[in-house]
């Protein structure tokens, strides 16, 4: 009996030790299972995403192209972009269901080229390019230029001004009655603009001309060094000798007068190039000295001819601002990093799990398993969208730094406006709580305006707060009346 027991008792150490690595064993493959499935439904998400900005992009440049939407066909989105974020609930194997947010975050962009070429006329608000930007359902049109007046400093010296460089002819009568004429010279201001290397560029110069660059810069023009000067800051940080042949682009400069204003004046020879705005000629130029060019499509000149101020359409200046390097002090535009999820569990908001038997009472003898979720909450998602200027198209300045929300952003949707309430950047909003996350402001979309005079400027931004409630469930219930069972007597 001795030797039997011991054959049987190796035999169930045998037996216990099959049971735990097939255990092991089947936990480890759920494991590999959940993530193969995670990872799908993720990639999944991903492709749907960038699928659907990609469709919705064709559909916004049709529809506007085709003046389906707003006062007729617009060239806002000939090119049209759009940023499409949500946040979606998280694959997991949890055992009571996903509760954290994964976002996701796409873009797409496309052109319909019905109007690529449609001439813009100056002060055409509604065909400045826009980028549309979709936050878990809620709309953002975002421009990328705004039509701005810049005025011209009228006094000198600085490199910009050059003392003689008009002449104004003056005929008056000596006491004999002869023809006296007087020319007196004026100053005017030069302003920066970039012109391209390539063969026929007439501008493109260059202080030893070779094949790739056959013209050879004059002498009364800009020189050599100002021209490859690209930060304008008067330093030998150049672009060197050997490389100026090849280089893309250098700067000109032109002159801040209009030749038509007055026939008695005349330009010293070849001082500076012309700006002819009625045939488009000249007329991108950096004016506000940011080392980008804007725009120009009318101007305000004295008696002189000369500039007094320009009407110009500045790419800096819209909503974002996607010219922003290394070289400028403002903020990138566009979603920010940062986010802040909360959600909210006051009363009405609940997770009501239920496991447990339940047995029929209108039949009996029937047995059931059942397992209830209930889920009722609220998740308030926190962007940070930094904007590059105040347009006044979701808030307007009042008096002082109040400001309230634009009765609509954009008029071919009358009436919407994302933001729900607009703070001062020294504080105060519009319904009288002092910031963006005092109160029931912490899940209102939020716009906190700018100060340019402040020090360091004070840029715009949105707190873009998405509210999604989330009231899954789910309930089984299995009848186990018919199960295979073993009965064990005693």
């Amino acid at each position: 009996m001795n030797q039997i027991y011991i054959k049987q008792k190796k035999a169930d150490n045998r037996w216990g030790q099959t049971a735990l690595e097939l255990a092991v064993f089947g936990s480890v493959l759920l494991f590999v299972i959940g993530v193969t499935v995670k990872q799908s439904m993720n990639q999944s998400y991903g492709q749907h995403h960038h699928i659907r900005a990609m469709r919705m992009a064709l559909q916004q440049s049709y529809m506007y192209s085709e003046g389906m939407m707003g006062a007729g066909p617009m060239a806002s989105r000939n090119s049209a972009t759009v940023i499409y974020v949500e946040d979606r609930l998280a694959g997991a194997s949890a055992k009571f269901a996903s509760k954290n947010r994964s976002p996701y975050m796409a873009s797409g962009s496309a052109s319909f080229s019905r109007h690529l070429f449609m001439a813009i006329e100056g002060n055409d608000r509604q065909d400045i390019a826009r980028i549309d930007a979709f936050v878990n359902g809620q709309y953002f049109p975002l421009t990328i230029s705004n039509y701005v007046t810049i005025a011209v400093p009228m006094t000198g010296p600085d490199s910009a001004w050059d003392p003689n460089c008009l002449i104004r002819s003056t005929t008056s009568f000596s006491p004999t009655g002869a023809i006296i004429t007087t020319q007196s010279p004026a100053g005017c201001r030069f302003f920066p603009m970039k012109v391209f290397n390539h063969r026929a560029s007439e501008k493109y110069c260059c202080g030893t001309p070779t094949s790739t660059c056959p013209n050879s810069c004059p002498a009364d023009l800009l020189p050599e060094d100002d021209r490859f000067d690209l930060d304008r800051d008067g330093a030998t940080d150049v672009v060197g000798p050997a490389l100026r042949a090849e280089f893309g682009w250098q700067w000109v400069r032109v002159r801040g007068w209009d030749s038509t204003k007055n026939s008695t004046i005349t330009r010293n020879f070849n001082i500076a190039e012309l700006m002819n705005i009625a045939e488009e000629v000249n007329v991108m130029l950096d004016l506000d000295g940011d080392l980008k060019q804007e725009r120009v499509w009318s101007m305000v000149s004295d008696g002189w001819g000369r500039a007094i101020s320009y009407y110009v359409e500045d790419f800096q200046e819209g909503d974002w601002d996607s010219g922003v390097n290394d070289s400028d002090t403002k903020p990138r535009s566009g979603f920010q990093s940062d986010m802040q999820v909360y959600t909210k569990t006051e009363p009405g908001h609940y997770l009501l799990i239920e496991e447990g038997k339940l047995f029929a009472a209108d039949q009996p003898g029937r047995q059931f398993v059942r397992n209830a979720q209930k889920k009722d909450q609220i998740d308030v998602i926190s962007r940070l969208l930094q904007l590059s200027a105040d347009t006044g198209r979701f808030c307007v300045h009042q008096t002082g730094f109040e400001y309230l929300p634009a009765a609509q952003v954009d008029p071919e949707r009358p009436g919407y406006n994302p933001v729900e309430v607009c703070c001062s950047p020294h504080g105060g909003c519009s319904n009288g709580l002092p910031d963006c996350f005092s109160g029931n402001n912490l899940v209102l979309t939020c716009y906190i305006a700018g100060d340019m005079a402040a020090v360091p400027p004070i840029y715009p931004r949105i707190f873009v707060r998405s509210r999604i409630r989330d009231i899954r469930g789910r309930k089984w219930i299995t009848d186990v009346q018919n199960d295979p069972y073993v009965n064990i007597t005693y």
